[in-house]
């Protein structure tokens, strides 16, 4: 009978303990859930720009598709994460006239459905775990032991203990500042990554235009070297070296017609790949390459819009201030924790019950985590030379497509300003003398050939000058 009533009591005292650790781990729960419904919103943010009505605040402005015919396209980031929910043009029943897009819709079946968007999404994900598992408080620690004495015959004592672990220095508020700093950084990261893929798109759509205007070129090139050859053929006054002139050059053009067709299927294949498409198609594009002048901006503004809205300027901030952070809590983690909780003894050979409390703490006498609080100093130091790095890259790059760009606008101005009315007018009076007999067939046909030539020079300039808007038009985060 009284080996029942020791087994009761134990079991009353393990129920006990056990409905008390239930009830401290429900409450720093619901303590811990409340802390991190606020902690995304007290810690680091990135500032907003406030560029103009185009501009997402926080966001990147995809590139004035005025060029090709259609209208921009905003991404807003990072605060706002791009949706990259994945469909497939083909396997969805997407109809034909998918096949042949706007600049408008590269950027957006881009941002659908690049895989490379989605990893790093993931990213952000796992930073987001990241400021979970730094807000959580350590676990109660519950302790239950029984002794007697191994002579005689006696009864048992149980011993139990509940320890709570309290951190000093702030540990937890740094650890949720860290996260919350690599939550920002990841999204920055994330803004980075999507502007690279959408220049990549855009090159690759830039490269179709170009492709496709210059194979129309070289097939007007090659069919009036081929009615030069023909002309020159039927005239018994022309040497047979002429004739034979004439024939290799028409063959020459051939040759680069067809290399210029395959570049440009192979282009529509690379297009596809830019946007992410897990089935190759060969895409098309609409319009053509226009030139529109920008204009001229003071050297001092284009840097200083060029800091404010750069990706991965703030992704570098984001970086310093999360070192900061994790140099705080090293700092903090030189502290000891303190472990308190109350403990209980059970004597079940008549003694009297005993309850009381238990306290540990380390003393730092040794260990002050002098090694973590060097290595964090010099990950801040380290940090901000890796800014100051990527500001001088980002600068001298916008600066060098900046000028590059001028110089460019520059020659297309005076080709449209003196050339092209020039070579009009000599086409004209090509065309009246021709009439009046001046000039024969084949001759008029060698001139044209010659002003073909010239828009050839100017396709690839328009090409190039596309380019470099682009790219500038992502540095300032703005069309311009």
């Amino acid at each position: 009978m009284a080996q029942r009533i020791v087994l009761f009591r134990i079991g009353i005292q393990i129920l006990a303990a056990f409905l008390l650790v239930l009830l401290s781990i429900v409450v720093v729960g619901c303590r811990t859930q409340k802390d991190y419904g606020h902690s995304s919103q007290i810690f680091l943010e990135p500032a907003a720009s406030s560029l103009n009505d185009a501009v997402v605040v926080e966001g990147v402005v995809s590139p004035d598709s005025s060029r090709s015919g259609s209208t921009p396209v905003t991404q807003s980031t990072p605060n706002h994460v791009v949706s990259t929910s994945y469909q497939d043009p083909i396997a969805s029943g997407a109809p034909k006239s998918l096949l042949e897009l706007t600049l408008e819709e590269v950027f957006e079946c881009t941002l659908q459905n690049h895989p490379v968007l989605r990893v790093q999404k993931e990213e952000v994900e796992a930073a987001r775990a990241h400021l979970v598992t730094a807000g959580l408080r350590i676990n109660p620690e519950f302790v239950l032991d029984t002794d007697s004495e191994l002579a005689g015959d006696h009864a048992v004592n149980m011993n139990s203990r509940l320890m709570f672990t309290f951190e000093r220095g702030k540990k937890r508020h740094f650890r949720q500042a860290a996260a919350t700093a690599e939550i920002t950084r990841a999204k920055w990261e994330l803004n980075s990554e999507t502007e690279r893929i959408l220049i990549e798109a855009a090159d690759a759509a830039w490269e179709v235009l170009y492709l496709q205007e210059l194979l129309e070129l070289e097939t007007s090139l090659h069919e009036m070297a081929a009615k030069t050859a023909e002309l020159q053929g039927s005239r018994a006054d022309v040497s047979y070296a002429d004739k034979i002139v004439a024939e290799t050059d028409a063959a020459e053009l051939e040759l680069e017609r067809l290399e210029s067709r395959s570049r440009l299927e192979i282009a529509r294949i690379r297009l596809s790949e830019a946007i992410g498409f897990d089935c190759p198609m060969p895409l098309r594009m609409q319009g053509q390459l226009q030139f529109r002048p920008v204009n001229e901006i003071p050297i001092d503004d284009l840097f200083r819009r060029v800091q404010r809205c750069r990706p991965e300027l703030c992704s570098t901030q984001a970086a310093v201030a999360e070192s900061r952070y994790l140099h705080s809590l090293a700092c903090a983690n030189a502290k000891s924790n303190i472990r308190l909780g109350p403990r209980y003894r059970e004597g079940f050979d008549g003694d009297a019950d005993q309850a009381g409390m238990r306290f540990a703490a380390d003393i730092p006498l040794f260990n002050r985590n002098q090694g973590g609080i060097q290595e964090s100093a010099a990950e801040i130091r380290k940090q901000k030379e890796l800014f100051r790095a990527t500001r001088i890259a980002t600068l001298a790059d916008a600066a060098s497509v900046y000028r590059e760009l001028l110089e460019l606008q520059n020659r297309l101005q005076y080709f449209r300003a003196v050339i092209i009315p020039l070579a009009e007018r000599t086409e004209t009076t090509i065309h009246d003398a021709f009439a009046a007999g001046q000039i024969r067939a084949d001759q008029m046909s060698d001139l044209q050939r010659d002003f073909i030539r010239l828009r050839l020079k100017e396709l690839t300039l328009r090409h190039r000058f596309n380019q470099l808007l682009t790219r500038l038009e992502f540095f300032l985060g703005e069309p311009i």
